[in-house]
């Protein structure tokens, strides 16, 4: 069963009043309250994106310190 978020439901029952101003005052809350959920999941994908950038550039980085030090094992067993 879905959450229902207590500002969303009372600004889903300010849709039913006669008074138009509470109403607009209502409409108005919900899109912010819909603006600062889509707010977060944005952060969220960013935050993600950065992990995933940062795994891969660590990978790229173990890979060439790995290359380096074959190098220098190939170096150090031609000088014998």
């Amino acid at each position: 069963m879905k959450k229902v978020y207590p500002d969303a439901k009372s600004a889903l029952a300010g849709l039913l009043r006669d008074d138009p101003d509470r109403m607009r005052s209502d409409v108005r809350s919900a899109i912010s309250e819909i603006r600062s959920i889509v707010r977060g999941a944005n952060e969220s994908n960013r935050s993600l994106a950065n992990l995933i950038a940062l795994q891969n550039i660590y990978g790229a980085n173990a890979h060439v310190m790995a290359v380096a030090q074959s190098m220098m094992q190939t170096l150090m067993q031609a000088q014998r």
